[in-house]
Parts: structure tokens; C-alpha cells; sequence
């Protein structure tokens, strides 16, 4: 299925005009065209991986992150309802079908997870969140206090063991006071509670190795 999807030209030229406004507009201060794409399926491989999921979840859990931006073509707002009917009407055209499709559909409260209790919500959102590094600020999110910051964090990794933890790698020049103080920070930090929670183990924030009491 995601090979499926992934290859599609029609669904790749949405990521390709969504990569195009991006560079022409100040429509968002993150980009939410096929690198990003591709950036949260390699993440979240990494962390299914690492949980030894069986390949048919982690087939549905890779296609529901390469279908949730979709609706961006069309503008930020609501783009995640927007995405939810594409790709519902391209699933009912390509008469795809899986065990999973009510739940890859459920990326449309990919804003919003808190009321969702499936395997596939907790991967996609910390790995979305988590696609946060320097590749992932645009040309308007340069010039904003904390967005820009973001320039700063060259990668993210993910230990899964009797702990979760996260590693920004950080360069120098980076103001961690601007960071935790911006709004999308405090999203990133939920949503690695929420996924600790979802594993049921405690978690720890590093930066460049040393641990943060966030």
C-alpha cells in the first residue's frame, strides 16, 4: 500500500507544488512538502523498528504519514480535514483496501491525538512533530523569534530501551531560552509525553547528550 501510494505521480505533484509554495509564499513557517514527507516515514521507521512491529502495521502507519499533508496544497488552515477527503476519495478510486484504512483515516485529528487509542496516531505524531531540525525551516520561519532556532538542531535520535529518550544534537548560537519558550516547543515536548505514556515508559530530553528537566 505505501509503496503504492508513494509512487503515485498524482500524489507526488501535490508534495511537489506544496515544495513550490513553500520557496514562493510565506504560507507556512515549516515545510510540509515531500522532504517533510519522506523526513517522518524515515522517523518513524526508526522508531517502529526499534518496537518490532510486524510489516503490515508498519505498511499502514507509513501510508497514513505520506497521506496526512496532502491537504496543504490548498493552504495551512484546516489542511488536515483537507487531506482526510483526498485521500478517502483516492482510496475508494483505487480500491485500496487494508484492515487499517478506518485508522489511516484518522490522521485528519493529526492536530489533535489526544482522544485516539490505535498503534497508528502515537507513531505518526511523534514522528511529525519530530521532523523539527534546520532541513525543516522555510524562508518566512528564518525570520521568526524560536521558529528560528530550529536552525540550530542538526538531527534528532530515538532510544527506545526501558526508556524513551530523545537526543537533539544541537550547534552552536542556539538559544534555548527563545526555543522552549515557542509555542510549537511545547507541542514537540507533548507529544513525547504522550508517546512515552502510549509505551508506557518514563522519558528523558537531552540536548547534545545532556539531560533537560522539561
Amino acid at each position: 500500500m505505501f509503496e503504492y501510494v508513494s509512487n503515485d505521480k498524482r500524489l507526488l505533484s501535490v508534495y511537489y507544488k506544496i515544495d513550490e509554495m513553500n520557496e514562493t509564499t510565506n504560507f507556512t513557517w515549516a515545510h510540509h512538502g515531500y522532504n517533510h514527507i519522506m523526513n517522518v516515514c524515515n522517523i518513524a521507521l526508526g522508531i517502529m523498528k526499534q518496537l518490532h512491529y510486524d510489516e503490515e502495521l508498519i505498511d499502514a502507519i507509513m501510508t497514513a504519514i505520506f497521506m496526512h499533508d496532502l491537504g496543504c496544497v490548498e493552504g495551512k488552515p484546516n489542511h488536515n480535514i483537507k487531506s482526510y477527503e483526498i485521500a478517502k476519495e483516492y482510496f475508494e478510486k483505487e480500491k485500496i483496501n487494508s484492515k487499517y484504512i478506518d485508522d489511516i483515516l484518522l490522521f485528519k485529528y493529526h492536530n489533535n491525538y489526544r482522544y485516539l487509542n490505535n498503534k497508528i496516531a502515537p507513531v505518526l505524531r511523534l514522528a511529525d512533530k519530530l521532523d523539527h531540525t534546520k532541513e525543516r525551516v522555510t524562508n518566512a520561519g528564518k525570520l521568526v523569534k524560536g521558529m528560528k532556532e530550529y536552525l540550530y538542531i542538526e538531527t534528532i535520535t530515538i532510544d527506545i530501551n526501558d526508556k524513551l529518550i530523545i537526543n537533539f544534537i544541537i550547534s552552536k548560537g542556539f538559544d534555548k531560552i527563545a526555543f522552549l519558550n515557542y509555542y510549537f516547543t511545547k507541542k514537540i515536548i507533548k507529544s513525547i509525553r504522550y508517546f512515552s505514556k502510549y509505551l508506557n515508559k518514563s522519558y528523558e530530553i537531552l540536548f547534545n547528550g545532556k539531560k533537560q528537566n522539561l
